[in-house]
């Protein structure tokens, strides 16, 4: 409406009421500040919420199970390279999260993706349909992935995942069960400071058929030892000559040629050559191994098959000693 104001006969309106300014809606928080791998708006709070909890229990519970086992010196190198490979599995946040929404959440599920659920019971042949199972979804995962990928997020794939839940606690032995069709190297991280990412190659697909046969079950102990010494004589010589026994381990030649002999110890089994590698072994030094022929010569120098031969020899008689004493 319009005023006049006294003795000036002038008209004016009158000043217009300031509306209240809206709130500014809160910023959401950035879905980057949790652990979340998926990116933004496809996440509830509290899921979130409870997914960080868990992960985190998870993880810091596999961190103090992995440092414990690392000082304990009864921990065999299978073993702490099994709870290695679970612990990567859990740091890894979509294999993580992708087992959580295939229906793992809660304990139980992270009791299954780092394979603490040992309810399930298997039976021998139980056992092996898993493992070849297992076998055949890591091609299908690697043939459908580049033929390549990390063996972090291999094992962290929820189908995957849940085969070898209960029954499988070690992926990468089994694996390097059947060399003709996968193969392990080391790559560079590009990440500064960082390990060396461990990769998993497929060779060839595992075909369709009757359950897989390893390459080992029906070759012969010498055969095998053979493989082995060979594998020790040509990391060797491209180290050098020399190398250190964890070296030696962690070579993927020699874990491939290692598998199926699978409570030999390097470091004995080394001492056996002494023809063929030297060990220095003073105290308050690491165990270093080198290689005293040519790569070419290991093999016939160690005469593998006459020790074999030997040691069945002495242990009948050591055998037959004791079956006299004790009569």
């Amino acid at each position: 409406a319009i005023q006049t104001v006294a003795g000036a006969g002038a008209t004016v309106a009158p000043p217009k009421k300031q509306q209240p300014k809206a709130k500014a809606e809160p910023k959401k928080q950035k879905q980057e500040d949790s652990w979340w791998p998926m990116g933004e708006g496809e996440w509830d709070g509290k899921a979130a919420e409870e997914f960080n909890q868990k992960a985190g229990e998870y993880l810091n519970k596999m961190t103090t199970d992995f440092a414990l086992a690392a000082v304990d010196l009864r921990t065999t190198d299978e073993q702490l390279e099994n709870i290695y490979q679970q612990l990567s599995a859990v740091r890894n946040p979509i294999g993580f999260f992708c087992a959580w929404q295939a229906g793992m959440g809660g304990n139980k599920g992270m009791a299954a993706l780092t394979n603490g659920d040992d309810s399930l019971k298997l039976t021998a042949e139980g056992h092996k349909q898993r493992q070849e199972q297992l076998v055949r979804a890591v091609s299908k995962y690697l043939k459908e992935n580049k033929m390549e990928q990390p063996l972090s997020a291999v094992i962290s794939d929820p189908a995957i995942a849940s085969i070898r839940k209960g029954a499988i606690s070690n992926v990468a032995k089994l694996l390097r069960e059947y060399p003709q069709h996968f193969e392990f190297k080391f790559v560079d991280n590009s990440k500064e400071d960082k390990k060396p990412i461990q990769m998993l190659r497929l060779i060839k697909a595992v075909p369709a058929g009757n359950l897989l046969k390893r390459k080992h079950e029906d070759t012969p102990l010498a055969d095998l030892r053979e493989a082995l010494v060979q594998a020790l004589a040509d990391v060797l010589s491209d180290a050098g000559g020399s190398a250190t026994i964890s070296e030696l381990g962690a070579d993927s030649r020699v874990q491939t040629a290692k598998a199926p002999l699978k409570d030999e110890k390097l470091i004995k089994f080394l001492g056996t050559y002494p023809e063929v590698f030297s060990i220095d072994s003073e105290k308050e030094s690491i165990p270093r191994a080198s290689l005293l022929v040519a790569p070419t010569a290991a093999v016939a120098t160690a005469s593998v098959g006459a020790k074999l031969e030997a040691d069945a020899a002495a242990k009948e008689v050591a055998r037959a000693a004791k079956a006299i004493k004790t009569a």
